[in-house]
């Protein structure tokens, strides 16, 4: 599957209640895909993971799972600062996460 026939289906509309389910799914996905991309395709592709990281960050910290939580924040905020971002504060990731989810449902 092509980069950006996985991007289009990745994309698809899916019911909140859906995504805590959908998005680790999604993220294995993503690395499988990084894995035969070409090397200038990986910003974007880890800007995805990264928002991915960042939502699953904000479920599991309201689903109670503190664990998962401090996993996936590292994540998000490892490949942030990848990209070169400077604020990868708590407050910045929660802020990518709500306009990630906010994107997917308008």
């Amino acid at each position: 599957m092509s980069f950006v026939c996985f991007s289009l289906a990745a994309t698809e509309f899916r019911p909140l209640r859906d995504m805590e389910t959908a998005l680790p799914r999604e993220v294995q996905d993503l690395i499988r895909v990084r894995r035969q991309a070409a090397q200038e395709l990986w910003p974007m592709i880890d800007l995805r993971l990264a928002k991915d990281y960042a939502v699953m960050t904000s479920l599991d910290k309201q689903g109670g799972n503190l664990t998962l939580e401090a996993e996936h924040r590292k994540s998000a905020t490892d490949l942030l600062r990848s990209l070169g971002w400077q604020d990868v504060s708590e407050g910045v990731i929660v802020a990518v996460g709500d306009e990630e989810v906010h994107s997917r449902f308008k």
